[in-house]
């Protein structure tokens, strides 16, 4: 058999990388052909089995990708084009659009992945160049030129076998209309789809699956407004507006240089992903086509003035029957939530624990959503330049004293180095009341429990000290005094206070 296709064939076999195939002549070869013809002009009586086999090993021996070639054609041959500003020259974005160098980058980058999986299949793009414009303007036109002979936009559904293999014989594949798609599928689904580095599935041919690294690149186009659908970000769409036609004829004729430069870019080691700038950009960018959600509206306002909800509080103020609520609506629910910067979390109500969404919080901040400025600090009675008692200040130092003072405010471990007017903290505690009826404050011996301390003062009452557990009676700066002979050997560590009449 291997005698004979060699004899037949000779040379003129080849196996095509890009679309998995054999090729005969640079065309298609159907290996069912090729069984009939030998039983009919050879009378070869051969297993269709072993006819595909020594196909493909025949072909195999001299596999090729044709954009591999193409690219390596023109990087040596073509003096490489400005890639620079493609979105300016082609698709005509204002010089003056204050993200004009982020569409730039975007188109660049784009390009840059073209030639990454063609080099090396399977390789990390999970992301995919989107243009928005109103129908006419050309937009898969741009996708179509770039792609040549491998560009298809025939895919549909991303779970269908028959598509991916449509996916995997083409190197620029576009989801026309993607709007559609994106509607069709959950985000996470698309998502998931954009991150697959390989596909598994089984050939023509082919008795078993087998695993194909991607060689191709997902773009898109729409003419939408309102079409990403994830509320919890979509950095793997790269959303560029097009607004005027694009220029093709230019594109045609300029399209050998950029992919030269594309291929000199690559080889430099230039990186095909966004910068964390850049990424930020296009995040909020994406904002403006993001679809919205009816109930987004009516949960802001409802969760405005709460620091927690649980999902049926809202279902309830939503006005959803309990009969009729289901898991999607709780989904829909936690990803609006999600969106306006709350958390997962529990409360405690009627003895147990449930379920709630909470504020995010990062540290003693708020963010989005919130009731406190994220710029402005919790409010202290601490004097400007002190560091908190619960909190560790810099090395030699005692917390509750500033800088200037630290070494005075070290409290001796010897009881009679003491003043008996002053307290461990450094803070100078006036005289008593001479009638001697005010309030005194010892230490709390061992086994008692402790007062809060003065750093959590602001927290027990809005005067400038506390109330004590023990009288009821308020304790602050003018009336607290400590007894020297408590001081333990660590200085400020276990001080307690007790107030007493």
């Amino acid at each position: 058999m291997l005698r004979l296709f060699r004899g037949l064939y000779g040379e003129r076999l080849q196996f095509n990388a890009l679309n998995q195939s054999c090729e005969l002549d640079g065309e298609p070869l159907d290996p069912d052909l090729v069984h009939v013809e030998l039983g009919d002009r050879f009378n070869v009586r051969a297993g269709r089995e072993n006819v595909v086999d020594t196909l493909n090993y025949l072909c195999k021996q001299r596999a090729y990708n044709p954009v591999v070639e193409y690219l390596d054609k023109v990087a040596a041959a073509v003096e490489p084009g400005d890639i620079d500003n493609m979105a300016t020259k082609y698709l005509h974005i204002s010089e003056s659009d204050p993200l004009v160098a982020l569409r730039n980058a975007q188109v660049r980058k784009f390009l840059i992945c073209c030639v990454a999986r063609a080099y090396r299949p399977g390789c990390k793009v999970d992301t995919a160049l989107i243009l928005q414009g109103r129908q006419n303007l050309w937009k898969s036109s741009f996708f179509r030129v770039l792609g040549g002979a491998w560009f298809d936009d025939s895919m549909g559904l991303i779970e269908n076998k028959d598509d991916l293999m449509i996916a995997h014989k083409c190197w620029i594949q576009e989801w026309s209309e993607f709007d559609y798609v994106s509607g069709q599928r959950h985000a996470s689904q698309i998502k998931a789809f954009l991150s697959r580095q390989s596909d598994t599935f089984r050939p023509p041919y082919g008795r078993s699956a087998k695993t194909y690294p991607r060689r191709f690149v997902i773009c898109g186009t729409t003419n939408q407004t309102e079409f990403l659908n994830d509320p919890t970000g979509s950095r793997r769409f790269w959303v560029i507006p097009v607004s005027q036609l694009i220029d093709i004829q230019a594109l045609e004729r300029d399209r050998d240089a950029i992919w030269s430069a594309a291929v000199h870019a690559y080889r430099n080691g230039e990186q095909w992903w966004l910068t964390p700038d850049e990424f930020a950009q296009s995040e909020d960018a994406n904002r403006d086509y993001q679809a919205s959600d009816p109930w987004t509206d009516d949960i802001a306002a409802y969760v405005a003035s709460r620091q927690s909800v649980t999902v049926k509080e809202i279902l309830k103020a939503l006005d959803v029957d309990s009969g009729q609520q289901t898991k999607a609506h709780e989904n829909r629910i936690a990803a609006i939530l999600k969106a306006q910067g709350w958390e997962k979390s529990r409360r405690s109500e009627g003895g147990t624990r449930q379920k709630c969404w909470k504020r995010e919080t990062l540290g003693e901040k708020v963010v989005p959503g919130g009731t406190t400025n994220p710029e402005t600090p919790a409010p202290s009675t601490l004097e400007p330049g002190t560091t908190p008692l619960n909190e560790v200040g810099p090395p030699g130092t005692t917390p509750g004293v500033s800088g200037a003072n630290a070494t005075e405010g070290l409290v001796p471990p010897l009881p009679d180095l003491v003043p008996p007017s002053t307290i461990p903290t450094g803070g100078v505690v006036p005289p008593k009341n001479p009638d001697n009826t005010g309030i005194t404050a010892d230490l709390v011996p061992p086994g008692t429990t402790p007062s809060p301390t003065l750093s959590q003062a602001s927290e027990k009452t809005d005067a400038p000290g506390f109330a004590s557990p023990v009288t009821d009676a308020l304790v602050t700066r003018e009336n607290l005094s400590v007894t020297p002979s408590s001081i333990d050997g660590d200085g400020h560590e276990g001080t307690r206070y007790r107030c007493h009449r």
